[in-house]
């Protein structure tokens, strides 16, 4: 029985002689052509015949793509001429929020809880002196 890895290697290999080394390229590229604050919003999703189709994460990211499309799409094609790119289709993908940690409960008994109390007290004392004067 052959292992997964040569199994795997070998066609990858072949897939390689079919596939345009360029169209792989542009994928490992991609933060390099938009800028990295964008590819954390931007994505590429698929590259099929002579569209590029990408993926944002945000109303506000698909504006500001479809803005620059003509000035991406010059780009891309300074770079990757052979792939030929003609169109880009841009998807919003709403991907779910995260939600935020909750904040933890104040302990009372806890060293830091205690001075804070005293910084308070002394800021307290310090105002009360403050409007005496």
């Amino acid at each position: 029985m052959e292992k997964a890895g040569k199994i795997l290697k070998e066609y990858l290999e072949k897939v390689k002689k079919y596939e345009n080394p360029q169209k792989t390229e542009i994928f490992g590229k991609w933060t390099e052509i938009i800028g990295k604050n964008s590819a954390e919003h931007v994505q590429i999703k698929e590259l099929e015949k002579k569209t590029l189709f990408l993926e944002v994460d945000h109303p506000g990211w698909y504006q500001k793509v479809k803005f620059k499309e003509k000035e991406i799409l010059k780009k891309i094609k300074s770079l990757y001429r052979e792939l030929d790119i003609q169109t880009i289709r841009t998807v919003l993908i709403m991907r779910p929020r995260v939600k935020k940690a909750a904040k933890p409960e104040k302990k009372e008994n806890s060293e830091e809880y205690k001075n804070f109390l005293k910084v308070l007290n002394r800021f307290k004392e310090n105002l009360r002196d403050f409007d005496r004067s």
